[in-house]
């Protein structure tokens, strides 16, 4: 049954894609595809963020999934839900897989979500999970198509 109703909602997601491509890269919001950054020291005094391989895809119908792709040939759906919007700049989701954790994998694993938006492509984030009960930030930064360069 599992398999079925995961089946199902990678279907449906995949529709809303299909449906709602221009919207998803295009969008101002916080619908979209984001790529989580990390910082990475480069000497004792210089810090950059780099991009790592976890994606998250908001889509339009109040869906969400959490992507991996370890560069190694893996990639894969590690977390998927729903979220519902409370007010703006925070929200609530609603974990329905989490391939990770058994704790958030219960089916009743909720997040509360605050973020800030800064010129429509980084994601200031912090989420509260009602599991580990304590507040992690995160930074992403939102996946836009590739421009054609000019010769």
């Amino acid at each position: 049954m599992k398999k079925k109703l995961f089946s199902l909602l990678c279907l449906l997601c995949l529709v809303g894609q299909v449906c709602a491509q221009e919207t998803l890269h295009k969008s101002t919001t916080l619908i979209g595809i984001w790529n989580q950054m990390r910082p990475y020291r480069l000497d004792s005094t210089r810090v950059v963020w780099m991009p790592t391989g976890n994606f998250k895809i908001y889509n339009i119908d109040r869906t969400f999934l959490l992507l991996i792709n370890d560069g190694k040939g893996t990639c894969a759906i590690t977390a998927y839900g729903t979220y519902d919007g409370r007010t703006p700049g925070e929200f609530t989701e609603k974990l329905e897989f989490h391939a990770y954790s058994k704790a958030l994998n219960s089916g009743n694993s909720t997040s509360k979500l605050r973020y800030a938006l800064q010129n429509d492509s980084i994601m200031q984030l912090e989420y509260y999970n009602s599991d580990i009960k304590k507040w992690v930030p995160e930074l992403w930064k939102r996946v836009t198509p590739l421009h054609v360069r000019r010769q």
